[in-house]
């Protein structure tokens, strides 16, 4: 039987869960929801947390990398090992893509068993998207000085044509044979 400070108790942890910044759940051994914070219900389209139980990834918005997040959930709980800090894709409720910044590690009962996983995450998207941007913008401005050095450097238009070609054929990953240039 429940008392009134073990209720209390309960409420206040999940109240705790409910005020981190990052998406909180945990699985039992056979990778069912046993809980949730409300950031990550939100995540899964659910409104309340207590509606995550007994469900499991293949019944969520991201069940597309099921497969993918049990073969994580099955190497923690199968080497006892945290699984930390790993970037994976998801997919929201409203259908889109997004990056997150993973963590998972095995739930022990009082014997030292593993009866479970318990999983946090935050979305990276942003950075993600800002990294891929700032990986654009070097690939452009290392290819703007590659013509830059060929322009200081060529003696006459030929040359600089041949210049021109060699650096299309390394930008494009391709050979002269893969090229037809037309003039």
């Amino acid at each position: 039987q429940v008392n009134q400070t073990q209720v209390s108790a309960i409420e206040f942890l999940q109240s705790v869960l409910d005020h981190v910044p990052q998406a909180i759940f945990w699985k039992d051994r056979e990778f069912r929801f046993l809980g949730g914070n409300r950031e990550f219900a939100r995540d899964a389209g659910i409104e309340n947390p207590d509606d995550l139980v007994g469900r499991d990834d293949y019944q969520m918005p991201w069940r597309e990398f099921a497969d993918r997040y049990r073969a994580d959930d099955r190497q923690v709980l199968e080497t006892s090992t945290p699984k930390i800090g790993y970037e994976e894709p998801q997919t929201t409720p409203g259908a889109s893509q997004i990056w997150l910044r993973t963590s998972k590690v095995p739930l022990m009962n009082y014997e030292g068993q593993v009866v479970g996983i318990l999983g946090m995450y935050e979305d990276i998207t942003e950075r993600k998207l800002i990294e891929t941007q700032a990986q654009q913008r070097l690939v452009e401005l290392e290819a703007t000085n590659r013509l830059s050095q060929i322009l200081r450097t060529a003696d006459n238009p030929k040359d600089i044509l041949s210049l021109l070609l060699e650096q299309a054929l390394v930008a494009l990953h391709t050979d002269s044979a893969s090229i037809w240039v037309f003039i």
